[in-house]
């Protein structure tokens, strides 16, 4: 019974110090201490690499003393998180430019995503409302035809026989 107490206790000191050493981070960092914050940074993301706001924060610091390489990759680092976060997009296609390249920042996307995003919203809703009246026509002409097998399942016993077995 003393375990879990305990247990709880221990997360959250160690919360509190992670919070501690975030905003001391931070606080370098909006001082302009860029080298100081970007130790510590690197410091916290070592022991919780799926923080996502320290990974955008360190990409702001490597901004600021002009490291883009780095600043991109710990800008997509925070996009495998948080992949539409156009702030993020924005921050990278900035550290592109630094660099001198000539084209933007191109999401990382499979050929399905491209398939999905090439065709459109609107030729996606006409083709589902397409299918949808489909699926609906055959199941009705399906429903409403006197085919043999309905035929014969009214004209035989088996069906009530199974009914009467099972009951």
């Amino acid at each position: 019974m003393l375990r879990i107490p305990l247990i709880i206790q221990l997360f959250i000191i160690f919360g509190a110090h992670s919070q501690n050493d975030f905003d001391s981070a931070l606080k370098k960092a909006n001082e302009k201490h860029f080298q100081q914050a970007i130790l510590s940074f690197e410091k916290i993301a070592e022991s919780n690499p799926e923080n996502s706001a320290v990974y955008y924060n360190l990409g702001n610091c490597y901004y600021h003393i002009r490291r883009y390489g780095d600043a991109i990759w710990a800008y997509e680092k925070v996009l495998k998180q948080h992949p539409l976060d156009n702030e993020v997009i924005m921050n990278l296609e900035l550290c592109y430019k630094k660099l001198g390249s000539n084209h933007a920042w191109q999401p990382h996307l499979s050929g399905m995503q491209q398939l999905i995003i090439a065709v459109g919203s609107n030729t996606w809703s006409y083709l589902a409302f397409f299918l949808s009246l489909t699926f609906a026509f055959c199941l009705f002409y399906v429903l409403k035809k006197d085919t043999a097998w309905r035929r014969n399942a009214r004209s035989s016993n088996h069906l009530n026989c199974l009914c009467i077995c099972v009951l």
